[in-house]
């Protein structure tokens, strides 16, 4: 990949610039700190797809549109990015961050595949992942650990950036995580069903343990359907009668509680009447004087009417104990009945016959679900068959493609101490055996000689980038010098760069102030973009848009 212009144009101010890169090295020059050098590094590779941690104060990205021009494989391509959304040359439609991810990819030749942070699963990664090693962020790569905390959309992946430069420097790939994922999904289904079979197999050996066969010859089956027949009709005949009966209590029951209601009533109006009569009789003596007429008449009105309730009450009384006789017989019998249909049940269990008819009923459903679970069984032994050969071949094939990888491995180890003797010619006081290869951690010190510690790292995992990577994306350095340090604490930091960034098959872009061009040995071979005044002028956006 070459870039070849960068266009900003803020809509807000109404400012634009357009910037010109040679396809080697660039060199972003201001005067002094704050020019605007770093606003345009960050800017490259934003357009590019990175989502930068920190731009400068006052530089409002969401308020500009960047249009990159840059060849792939002697393709042109324009990007334009406008915050989160992206337009590509060769497609209509605007992309989303993934959609943009996917088509860099596809352009790059190059699938990287991460782990996610949170479930685990290998993803295709994002652009910013997909650039991160390519580019020294001025406010974020030089304060914690090498390449982290550089931008936040790479929290979401696991063990990152080691996963990432393994992909990069072909140590895993596309096709490894591929058969990775085939073989994965090929062990699951393999061992469910080997549960399966495993369960059907214990269940066929259970059925085949009840000699269901000699079951099955020894049964007459004309014989057992007359008894079925016989049976039934029984058991029908013994419950219709014991319906009957049902009814017939439940009808002389309803009578019987009426007749009780009428026995009950009466018995109340005898107590009234007696009241009734009690009291006149009470009045007259109480008082010695001899009944009236109308008291003697009243007491023989009570006195008739009590002796016509005492025969309408021994009539109830006598129909009551009829119908509680009548229900006594009806239970009795209805429970002769029920002895009967108890007895008929007592004598099927004991039959051998009838026995022999469940026998007969569970020996056919099992032969059938033998049978059945026969067939199933074959066919999930045939496809663990296929899985198991299948999964053989697939191991096969990581083995060798792993062995390639090892080996490969070993190559980048040798090459990663060999850089490392080589760096150390040109900074001999960074100690370059504080992190081993593949190993990002965060290391003790402060200042410039953190940074010049730093910066060892950097490069080494650059030229290994440069001879190793699997793709190629520009160089990116934004300045490590933040405050004004003495020329010989710095003059070997832009030897290094010199010596081990710079390259002049490979497009590298690196910001500096116009001051520290005199520790470059050949300055007259880079291209410098030197930055006067602002960065953006009006007077271009005027002209253009």
């Amino acid at each position: 990949m070459k870039i070849n212009s960068l266009e900003i144009v803020d809509v807000k101010n109404k400012e634009a610039q357009n910037f010109l890169f040679s396809d080697g090295i660039n060199l972003i020059v201001t005067d002094k700190n704050g020019g605007g050098k770093s606003s345009l590094i960050k800017s490259i590779y934003y357009a590019l797809g990175f989502d930068i941690l920190h731009f400068p104060v006052r530089w409002n990205v969401n308020d500009m549109y960047f249009t990159i021009q840059l060849n792939i494989q002697d393709t042109t391509y324009s990007i334009i990015r406008k915050n989160n959304v992206f337009k590509v040359s060769d497609c209509e439609e605007v992309l989303n961050g993934r959609e943009y991810s996917d088509w860099l990819q596809e352009k790059l030749g190059e699938k990287i595949y991460l782990p996610s942070k949170y479930t685990e699963n290998l993803e295709t990664a994002y652009s910013s992942a997909l650039i991160l090693p390519f580019y020294i962020d001025q406010d974020s790569s030089w304060g914690s650990s090498i390449y982290k905390g550089v931008s936040n959309t790479l929290a979401q992946y696991k063990n990152i950036p080691t996963s990432l430069f393994e992909s990069v420097l072909g140590l895993t790939s596309a096709e490894v995580v591929q058969l990775e994922n085939e073989k994965n999904e090929a062990t699951q289904k393999h061992n469910r069903l080997k549960i399966v079979a495993e369960a059907m197999s214990e269940t066929l050996q259970k059925y085949n343990s009840k000699k269901r066969i000699d079951a099955l010859v020894s049964i007459d089956h004309e014989s057992v359907s007359r008894d079925i027949q016989n049976y039934l009709l029984m058991m029908n005949n013994l419950n219709k009668e014991i319906s009957k009966y049902k009814i017939t209590i439940i009808k002389k029951q309803a009578a019987l509680d009426i007749q009780r209601q009428d026995l009950s009533e009466l018995k109340q109006l005898l107590k009234l009447n007696r009241k009734s009569y009690n009291n006149i009789k009470l009045e007259c003596s109480y008082c010695h004087s001899k009944y009236t007429d109308e008291m003697s008449l009243r007491r023989f009105e009570l006195e008739n009417n009590r002796l016509e309730i005492d025969i309408y009450k021994a009539q109830t009384e006598k129909a009551v104990d009829q119908l509680q006789k009548e229900i006594d017989t009806l239970v009795d019998s209805r429970e002769e009945i029920d002895l009967k249909l108890r007895n008929v049940e007592r004598k099927i269990d004991k039959s051998k016959k009838l026995m022999s008819i469940h026998q007969y009923v569970d020996a056919v459903s099992e032969n059938k679900a033998s049978d059945e679970l026969n067939s199933i069984l074959k066919n999930q032994l045939e496809q663990l068959s296929t899985l198991y050969e299948k999964i053989k071949e697939i191991k096969s094939e990581l083995r060798s493609l792993k062995k390639v990888q090892k080996d490969r491995k070993e190559l980048l180890l040798k090459k990663y101490d060999t850089f490392k003797i080589d760096l150390k010619r040109v900074l001999p006081d960074v100690d370059l055996n504080e992190l081993s290869f593949l190993q990002f951690k965060s290391m003790p010190g402060s200042g410039m000689d953190k940074n010049k510690k730093y910066l060892a790292y950097y490069l080494l995992y650059f030229r290994l980038l440069k001879e190793y990577g699997i793709y190629d994306i520009p160089f990116g350095m934004d300045s490590f010098i933040k405050n004004e340090p003495e020329d010989l604490t710095i003059k070997p930091m832009f030897e290094a760069v010199e010596n081990f960034f710079f390259d002049s098959t490979k497009q590298s872009f690196f910001s500096l102030v116009d001051k520290n061009q005199k520790f470059f040995k050949n300055i007259e071979k880079y291209n410098i973009i030197k930055i006067e005044g602002k960065l953006l002028s009006k007077q271009y956006y005027l002209q253009n848009f």
